[in-house]
């Protein structure tokens, strides 16, 4: 079962779903083998230029290791963190957020539950990261002011249920 097979206008099993998302799970984990090679990811998606500077003092004489979240700072001899302030705030684990963006950024919409499970976390810290992904997405949204018309979402919209027949 690949992502092209069950489309986002059809309706998949559960046994299709967790067939998919395994799936993609083991992608990521051939392509993000480590938690170091997570987190430089995320350095890169919020550093795109591989450009890191000081939050104290915006030098960018620092020094940083592959996978790192902190760079020491020779103008001003602080260490100071690269994802302070951003979406990965304190977060503890890199993978557990990356996981799930990544599988979304495939074609997947997961539940709280579903990133819970697949990134290793209790349900709660799931919805946690659910709902941080989502206000991103939302924001984002936002800034492209996009407009769809109504027949552009006939095919997620307009779902029939298994038991429901046709009506003729």
């Amino acid at each position: 079962m690949t992502l092209m097979e069950c489309k986002i206008d059809e309706i998949c099993s559960s046994e299709q779903r967790e067939k998919l998302l395994a799936e993609l799970v083991n992608r990521f984990d051939r392509i993000y083998k480590t938690e170091k090679d997570c987190q430089e990811k995320i350095n890169r998606m919020l550093y795109p230029g591989g450009e890191y500077s000081c939050r104290a003092c915006r030098s960018n004489d620092v020094e940083h290791g592959y996978g790192e979240r902190k760079v020491y700072c020779f103008s001003c001899k602080k260490t100071t963190s690269l994802t302070a302030y951003t979406f990965f705030h304190r977060i503890r684990n890199a993978r557990s957020y990356l996981l799930p963006i990544w599988v979304m950024e495939q074609g997947m919409i997961l539940n709280a539950s579903e990133i819970g499970r697949i990134s290793g976390v209790v349900n709660s810290t799931g919805q946690l990261i659910l709902k941080k992904i989502t206000y991103v997405i939302k924001n984002q949204m936002d800034t492209l002011q996009v407009e769809l018309l109504s027949d552009q979402m006939i095919g997620v919209i307009c779902k029939r249920s298994r038991e429901t027949p046709k009506r003729e």
